[in-house]
């Protein structure tokens, strides 16, 4: 793990990892759509997947660049079918179940990209678009893994920490690697 400015890190972070991660066939890796990452990890083959969690979020910054006001009928009809299509659930009991729902919700997002297009929100339809390619693909090649960072809901709060409270990049990136250690292995200290 390692916190630093945006684009950047990645090959200090995959380094110590690249030879062990070459023994995998391929690694699911969850992105928020910085393919930038990719050049940390070049030689490993990766299923990109997008985190769920972030496309609603940063769909509302492309329907303010769309200048759609906030809270009027298109504003919530498209942050409110984003969100559903982004309610995914871990699917693997059935995989006839995982391909349906998947299939309906790429249908959803297509009509609420033309949707879009019609109400000239032509920065958001181009945004869910480039994201539409990576949504599904860990559930569609039947990785099971997640849609959303365990990490994603702290980072804003270590984010203004740092830029507000004056953390240190040192400080926030050990308060992650606790809560990453709880989130993914279980980890506690008490």
């Amino acid at each position: 793990m390692i916190i630093g400015g945006y684009n950047k890190g990645w090959d200090k972070l995959f380094k110590p990892l690249k030879e062990k991660l070459k023994v995998f066939k391929e690694i699911l890796l969850t992105t928020d759509g910085d393919d930038c990452i990719l050049k940390g990890i070049k030689g490993i083959k990766v299923i990109l997947q997008r985190c769920l969690f972030h496309i609603p979020h940063q769909a509302k910054y492309t329907l303010w660049q769309d200048k759609i006001e906030r809270k009027t009928k298109p504003w919530i009809h498209i942050l409110t079918k984003l969100i559903d299509i982004c309610s995914v659930r871990k699917i693997k009991e059935d995989e006839s179940i995982a391909e349906e729902t998947i299939k309906i919700k790429k249908n959803e997002l297509k009509e609420l990209i033309d949707y879009c297009k019609d109400n000239k929100a032509t920065k958001t339809a181009e945004y869910l678009e480039n994201a539409s390619t990576d949504m599904f693909s860990g559930i569609e090649k039947k990785v099971y893994g997640l849609t959303t960072s365990l990490l994603e809901r702290m980072m804003r709060t270590i984010n203004q920490r740092i830029n507000v409270g004056q953390w240190s990049e040192a400080s926030a990136l050990s308060v992650c690697k606790i809560r990453g250690a709880y989130y993914y292995n279980g980890f506690n200290i008490e």
